[in-house]
């Protein structure tokens, strides 16, 4: 004899199925994309390995402090040097002496030096400068003291005992450009070889605001990095100098969150507040909605260095490069987990996933075929071995 348990469960496993494969499609469904004669599909064995973190409060506080202490930013590559390029004005001063002397007009007097300032000029795009009496020199690529010998050099042949004194006006052809909450924004001019970013936002009159609530972001040869800005006046190692090409931007922080699963919303929250915890987040999409979310299933996706998750007991000897891509897992069921979201930092670019209550999914698809009869959830949970 068939008992009614038994009875009850095969008709629920039956509608489950028939339910989940009776359900509308809004489009092509995946067969008809993949195995079209018209696809020419390139599959890939996908088989990255992960580290999954159950997050405790000692946990949230190394994951939180990894967001400050290890941030990524640019190495300092050292002084360039100031070269001449095309663009770049220079003034020209010509200095020649000899024993006789030469006529002071104005001192109706003999002088023993001869002083001639050429005006100011534009190095052209062949990178050469117009110097009487020899005619157009090259500059480009020069420093300032090679092309001063170099002209000393060529002045030789017309003047005796000639000296010269370049002097850079304005550095065109070098420049990074200041943008952001800084009291004066533009293009700088790189005319000095030790200049750092601390320099170049001291030459712009300083910041808008507290550093603390700020951050710093340089773009650099189709690259950007950014790290708090009370971080770059602290460290000191972090105050790198800058290239010619440089953008930096001084702006409020912003990270965003993406958010996906059962919260109800699927959107990318953003926060312009320097800290931010997961309780914060949690509380900007309102938690679950309704029974639709799993308490033990909360997972916040975060690239994470590998000597930091080392140090959270995790064995990294099967990754490979400096990060490791680690999940942690959040659960809802223990009482205190307020205190450990409390205190876990959430970065720019993480992601957070809220999983699916099975019992809910199971529900909805029983509900859909018919609303008249209410789904055995208790005996669902019993049977899927989902009872607390």
């Amino acid at each position: 004899m068939i008992s009614n348990n038994n009875v009850l469960r095969a008709a629920t496993t039956g509608l489950v199925v028939f339910g989940l494969t009776a359900c509308a499609s809004s489009g092509p469904r995946t067969a008809n994309i993949v195995n079209s004669p018209n696809a020419t599909v390139v599959a890939r064995q996908v088989a990255e390995r992960y580290a999954v973190i159950e997050v405790d409060r000692a946990v949230a506080q190394q994951a939180s402090r990894a967001l400050v202490e290890t941030p990524s930013f640019f190495p300092d590559t050292g002084p360039t040097g100031v070269v001449i390029g095309p663009g770049d004005v220079l003034q020209i001063t010509i200095v020649n002496t000899r024993t006789d002397g030469f006529v002071d007009f104005g001192g109706s007097a003999l002088s023993p030096i001869s002083t001639t300032t050429l005006p100011a000029q534009t190095v052209s795009e062949a990178g050469t400068v117009s110097v009487p009496p020899v005619g157009r020199v090259n500059a480009r690529g020069q420093s300032i003291p090679a092309f001063e010998n170099a002209l000393r050099e060529r002045l030789s042949e017309v003047l005796v005992s000639p000296e010269v004194i370049v002097q850079m006006v304005d550095r065109r052809s070098a420049r990074t450009t200041l943008l952001g909450q800084v009291r004066q924004t533009g293009s700088i001019p790189l005319n000095e070889v030790d200049t750092r970013l601390v320099d170049l936002i001291a030459a712009a009159g300083g910041t808008q605001g507290r550093p603390e609530d700020l951050r710093v972001s340089l773009s650099r040869r189709g690259q950007t990095r950014t790290i708090p800005l009370d971080t770059l006046f602290a460290q000191p190692r972090f105050n790198i100098h800058a290239l010619p090409g440089d953008v930096i931007s001084i702006e409020p922080p912003e990270k965003r969150l993406a958010v996906v699963g059962a919260g109800g919303v699927n959107t990318t929250l953003t926060f312009n507040e320097p800290q931010v915890t997961l309780t914060d987040a949690l509380g900007r999409i309102g938690g679950f909605r309704g029974a639709s979310g799993d308490r033990r299933g909360i997972f916040l996706y975060r690239e994470m260095p590998r000597d930091v998750v080392a140090a959270m007991g995790t064995d990294v000897s099967n990754f490979a490069g400096p990060m490791v891509p680690t999940i942690f897992r959040f659960d809802f069921r223990e009482p205190t987990i307020l205190f450990v979201t409390q205190n876990f930092g959430v970065g720019d670019g993480d992601v957070l996933y809220l999983a699916d209550n099975i019992n809910q999914e199971i529900a909805s698809v029983l509900a859909a075929i018919n609303p008249f009869v209410p789904p055995p959830r208790r005996l669902i949970d019993k049977e899927l071995g989902l009872t607390d």
